[in-house]
C-alpha cells in the first residue's frame, strides 16, 4: 500500500489513542496514532472493506458503509462489520450486510442500538430522485425505518444530547430528535 489517498469514514478507537480512518481508492483501513500521527495499514485479513462512512460500536468492533463496483450499473452497497482482536494491527470483515433497496449509502451513525444509514444518491446526477433519505436499518431482520429530508445529504452525527444533525450539498443542516424526528 502506498500513503493514504482517498480518505473517506474516520472513527476514534475506543481509548482515543488513534484514529481509524477507511481508503476506499486502496481498499484500506489506516490507523493513525495521535501522538506520532504516523499511519499504518491495518492489515484486512481475508477481506475488503472499500468503506465510506465508519462507525465504532466497542473497542475492537466497526461498521462501515462499503461498496464495490465501477459504475452504477454494477454497484453493490452494504454495511460491513470489522472485527479486530489486536488493537487494529489486523481486522477481518465478518458480516456484509446488503439490502439493494439503498441508493448510494454513504455513511452512518449509530444511536443506541439503532444504525442510521443515509443516502447520498450521488450517481443520481444531475437530477436525484426525492426525498433524501436517512434509514434507521436497526438490525438486519427489522425493516428500515425511513426518514425524509427534502435535500441531498451526505453525512451524519449523532450530539451528545441524542440528536441527530445531517448535512449536505445545498448547505442545510437537519436536526432530528433521537426518534428521528424532524
Amino acid at each position: 500500500l502506498g500513503s493514504p489517498n482517498y480518505l473517506n469514514g474516520i472513527v476514534a478507537t475506543a481509548d482515543r489513542s488513534a484514529l481509524l480512518v477507511s481508503d476506499q481508492a486502496q481498499d484500506a483501513l489506516w490507523r493513525v496514532d495521535l501522538d506520532t500521527a504516523a499511519a499504518t495499514a491495518v492489515e484486512l485479513v481475508d477481506s475488503q472493506l472499500c468503506a465510506d462512512g465508519l462507525a465504532l460500536l466497542e473497542p475492537g468492533l466497526l461498521i462501515g458503509v462499503s461498496n464495490r463496483g465501477e459504475s452504477r450499473d454494477d454497484a453493490v452497497f452494504f454495511v460491513s462489520t470489522v472485527r479486530s482482536d489486536d488493537g487494529w494491527a489486523t481486522a477481518r470483515v465478518t458480516r456484509e450486510h446488503v439490502d439493494p433497496r439503498w441508493t448510494v449509502p454513504t455513511t452512518l451513525a449509530v444511536v443506541d442500538d439503532r444504525v442510521l444509514v443515509v443516502e447520498a444518491q450521488l450517481w443520481s446526477r444531475p437530477e436525484p430522485r426525492l426525498p433524501f433519505r436517512v434509514l434507521d436499518v436497526g438490525s438486519a431482520a427489522e425493516t428500515p425505518r425511513v426518514v425524509t429530508l427534502p435535500a441531498p445529504l451526505n453525512c451524519v452525527a449523532v450530539l451528545p444530547d441524542g440528536r441527530i444533525v445531517t448535512a449536505g450539498a445545498t448547505g442545510k443542516v437537519y436536526f432530528l430528535s433521537a426518534t428521528g424526528d424532524l
